[in-house]
């Protein structure tokens, strides 16, 4: 964490080490105008132009005053002679030419009337040009005696497309600037700027310039305002990146229609009426995108009321210029002005507050706000004749946006590092997981949440039960107590370990699972067909001889196993009490397994199986099995059938058990029906045969005493 935010602190000292090194070139670059500073200016319907010199200085604006003829047209003719026409006032340019339509008043200030410039001391012969700014009217404009440029409204009203700014090439040095205004357009608020006075290269290079910036504006900040939008569709979750992507779409979209109105190159048929209604909407739509964009940012310090106050008197100015001509809309501009000015006061406050906080990423917004005001400040400075600089404006905007994007972009790089390290947490986690449910599968197997129908061990409840036809399989050492009584405590621990390693795992292959280890006693379950089990319990008479020959070559004692194998109904589930529970199985079809275990200590029998486990075998014919006796068991009123599984025996005496299957069960039945000598007899050919037949020799055995006892 000390080294995240390390880290986070070196960025923004790099940031705020960048911002002090732009401000400072500004300082430089921005070194106080030289004097003379001022251009001249119009005074009187009169310019000298003499000291200043064209084509080495900027061009000139013919601002001033000029002569005014009100309600005449007068053309070059009538100042042909040595003295100029009688009737004329003067006017300051620029000058509001009417006074746009309201619905209640009508009050056009100059509709009708011809404007004079003299011009003095123009340097010849060079190519000059003359730039046209924000003027719609029925227009007339005559250089010397020539005419330059001539507008009137179209049959169906309106000026078309006319851009706001143009440029016109004159063939000689200009003496006299003559402009004829016949009619104005009270649709929209027109003003008659002041005219540009350069040579053709200073024009034309200024418009491309202009040109050139507004498209990399526009390119720029529209890029910016797409891939925050692609960052908003692939995360959803913070909605800043949304609010300024579509602040920066709103101001690219503005840029089209301002300054040199690039929109018209690109759409000349597009209406006058559409692009000044698109240069309010855009002003006025911005503010409220912008302030969601901090409250966003810092939720706590920008209150939803001020977003939604913002929002509301945006949209409400929206549509009063959606629905209502130019004269009415119009009149909401200048109060918008000072409700922005409010909300950017209110903004600079918020994020002064921000910062003091320490949220993340104020003092990168604050930092954003104080270049946009020095850039703005810059340019005032510059306007004013105060400072020799270039125009900054939009550097500065561009600087701010920028800043804005990169707050986004450290807050999305900490969110990424912080998804990194959570990652990686989550994977040390995952191990710890992944170990902590394989250490729990020790003792609460895998099947057993299955058969449960749940996912994990956390899901488990107590009291979760299940009941199923299952196969139960006992298996116990034989005379374990006198060979444990043998060895000390960590030899019996190191005894049973290793021969449960070696049963356990078999067990699992065959698709059953240990219920619990009762001392060296096992206890597994199958779920389904029990051939599965019976299979097992041959794979552990197998493994058994591998084992006790592993014993054999140490010095150990060779050990005998027996298993029991049953099939029923049984009832699966979860016992104890909140702090301590386990699985357990609940059927009288575990106490028959555990009996039928038990007689394979009578019979020296290694594996029994019921008659009810060979009943569901899946595939019986590839089971041998041969019948071993019939056992009375509490509980039920038939004796069970068992039958001693002959697959696990060492091959010759497998063999020797086959072949004589038929006459053991004989000798079994003789003895089941009481007839103990005939039985008797028929158990003495067995051994005769196959003198390895334990079972054939305990029944020898029990036939003897009863007939001892008759």
């Amino acid at each position: 964490m000390l080294t995240s935010f390390n880290s986070w602190r070196s960025v923004w000292g790099r940031l705020v080490a960048s911002i002090l090194l732009l401000v400072a070139l500004l300082v430089l670059v921005g070194r106080p105008a030289p004097t003379p500073a001022k251009p001249p200016e119009a005074t009187q319907g009169s310019l000298d132009l003499a000291a200043w010199h064209l084509g080495e200085e900027p061009p000139i604006s013919l601002a001033g005053e000029w002569r005014y003829y009100p309600g005449r047209l007068l053309g070059p003719e009538a100042f042909g002679g040595a003295l100029a026409p009688t009737g004329s006032e003067w006017v300051r340019l620029p000058a509001l030419l009417n006074q746009p339509a309201t619905g209640l008043e009508r009050g056009p200030a100059r509709p009708f009337g011809t404007y004079v410039l003299e011009l003095k001391g123009v340097p010849a012969p060079a190519l000059y040009a003359l730039k046209r700014i924000n003027l719609l009217a029925d227009v007339r404009i005559y250089v010397g005696d020539e005419l330059l440029y001539e507008r009137q409204k179209a049959p169906g009203g309106g000026y078309g497309n006319d851009p706001n700014a143009a440029a016109f090439r004159l063939a000689q040095a200009p003496e006299r600037l003559i402009v004829q205004i016949r009619d104005v357009d009270r649709e929209r608020l027109a003003t008659f700027d002041a005219f540009l006075l350069g040579t053709e290269r200073q024009i034309q290079g200024a418009r491309e310039r202009q040109l050139a910036m507004d498209l990399f504006m526009f390119g720029s900040i529209l890029l910016m305002g797409l891939y925050h939008l692609g960052l908003y569709v692939s995360r959803r979750k913070d909605p800043s990146t949304f609010y300024f992507g579509l602040f920066c779409a709103i101001i690219a979209l503005r840029v089209l229609f301002t300054n040199e109105y690039y929109i018209l190159t690109l759409l000349p048929d597009l209406s006058w009426r559409v692009v000044n209604r698109v240069e309010y909407l855009t002003y006025y739509l911005s503010l409220p995108a912008f302030v969601r964009f901090l409250r966003a940012l810092f939720p706590q310090e920008v209150p939803r009321w001020a977003a939604r106050g913002t929002l509301g008197v945006s949209l409400l100015a929206s549509a009063v210029v959606v629905v209502a001509p130019f004269g009415v809309y119009s009149q909401t501009l200048h109060p918008f002005d000072f409700f922005t000015v409010a909300a950017a006061v209110f903004i600079v406050t918020a994020i002064v507050r921000a910062a003091l906080k320490r949220r993340e990423g104020a003092i990168a917004a604050l930092i954003a706000f104080l270049i946009l005001f020095a850039a703005a400040l810059n340019d005032i400075l510059v306007s004013a004749g105060v400072i020799q600089s270039p125009y900054v404006v939009h550097f500065g905007l561009l600087a701010f946006i920028f800043a804005q994007s990169f707050l986004l972009a450290n807050r999305f790089a900490r969110a990424f590092a912080t998804v990194e390290e959570l990652s990686d947490r989550l994977l040390v986690l995952d191990r710890l997981k992944d170990e902590l449910l394989a250490a729990t599968t020790r003792f609460v197997p895998d099947q057993l949440m299955r058969l449960l129908n749940k996912d994990s061990i956390v899901d488990v409840r107590l009291g979760d039960q299940v009941q199923r036809r299952m196969t139960v399989l006992f298996s116990d050492i034989r005379a374990f107590t006198t060979l444990s009584e043998q060895m000390t405590p960590q030899e019996n621990f190191n005894f049973i370990n290793s021969y449960l390693g070696q049963m356990g795992p078999i067990i699992r292959e065959h698709d059953g699972f240990i219920d619990k280890y009762i001392g060296d006693a096992i206890m597994a379950l199958f779920d389904g067909t029990p051939d599965g089990a019976i299979a097992a319990g041959v794979a552990m008479l197998r493994r058994l001889e591998h084992y006790n020959e592993g014993r054999h070559h140490a010095g150990y004692a060779r050990i005998e196993i027996g298993i029991g194998i049953n099939t029923g109904e049984l009832m699966l589930g979860t016992i104890g009490e909140r702090d301590r529970m386990e699985g357990t199985v609940i059927s009288d079809a575990v106490n028959l397994a555990s009996r039928v275990e038990g007689l394979t200590k009578e019979y020296a029998a290694p594996l029994l199986i019921t008659d009810e486990t060979l009943r569901h075998l899946e595939h019986p014919e590839r089971v041998a099995v041969r019948f071993l006796d019939r056992v009375k068991v509490k509980g039920k009123s038939e004796p069970v059938m068992v039958y001693e599984v002959i697959d696990g025996d060492p091959l010759p005496l497998r063999q020797g058990k086959l072949r004589l299957r038929d006459r053991f069960e004989r000798a079994a039945a003789l003895y089941q029906e009481g007839r103990f000598e005939e039985a008797q007899a028929l158990f003495a050919l067995c051994l005769a045969e196959v003198p390895e037949d334990s079972a054939a020799r305990a029944y020898q055995e029990r036939c003897r005493l009863r007939l001892t006892r008759v």
